[in-house]
């Protein structure tokens, strides 16, 4: 068994690295005829995917959890011109964003019936004084082959607080010290709290909650 395992994970991650290669390769054919042809000027590229994918971190492959690994999208644009190469923002920004964005660059009216918001001010180098602070993850499925528990949550830029809300169970990340979420910081399922997160924890509920209710979502157990 541990040896099939090995094998699998050494040919998952060549599988893996080599599509990677692959779109890498092909942005680049993309971009250089776009420059040889002289439409760049006028072209917005995004390149994003789905979730992240774990690699053998927490000892799984695959994604749907919410741990850094698999709630990590990349995004990457050019917009010669308009955004400066090379820039990065740390700004929170969510996958419900694209469709915003994309409707914003083009110049046409983002309708308020949208969740997410453009990401137009952040790529042109300002930050609205109301960005939000924190982020809302739901898994919703418990099906094969994969049978990931649901499970909800909200992550702000130091903690991850999950609830598994079939079974009742919660875990609770402080990332700047525990930067790979290797030790939940609540004890049997959620009915003990490290000492110095007790008062951490209320309020980390409380912003789940808004955050749910924001987003209109009842699914799950409240």
């Amino acid at each position: 068994d541990r040896q099939r395992k090995q094998w699998n994970y050494q040919k998952f991650i060549k599988d893996f690295n080599g599509t990677l290669k692959s779109v890498d390769d092909n942005i680049g054919r993309l971009t250089q005829y776009l420059d040889n042809a002289g439409l760049s000027d006028n072209t917005i590229i995004i390149v994003t995917s789905d979730h992240g994918f774990f690699m053998g971190e927490h000892g799984w492959f695959d994604k749907r959890f919410m741990y850094e690994e698999a709630i990590r999208v990349p995004w990457i644009i050019r917009y010669p011109g308009h955004i400066k190469p090379g820039t990065t923002n740390d700004a929170l920004a969510l996958n419900i964003d694209n469709a915003p964005t994309v409707i914003d660059l083009a110049g046409i009216h983002v309708t308020e019936e949208m969740q997410g918001v453009s990401l137009r001010p952040l790529l042109e180098g300002s930050k609205p004084s109301k960005w939000r602070d924190s982020m809302y993850y739901h898994y919703y499925e418990f099906a094969p082959p994969h049978f990931v528990m649901p499970h909800y949550g909200v992550r702000t830029d130091r903690y991850s607080l999950i609830n598994y809300y079939t079974i009742n169970e919660w875990e609770l990340f402080d990332r700047l010290r525990d930067p790979d979420e290797m030790e939940s910081l609540f004890k049997m399922g959620g009915y003990q709290t490290d000492p110095g997160y007790k008062d951490v924890v209320p309020k980390l509920v409380e912003q789940l909650k808004k955050i749910r209710s924001e987003y209109k979502d009842t699914t799950g157990k409240p």
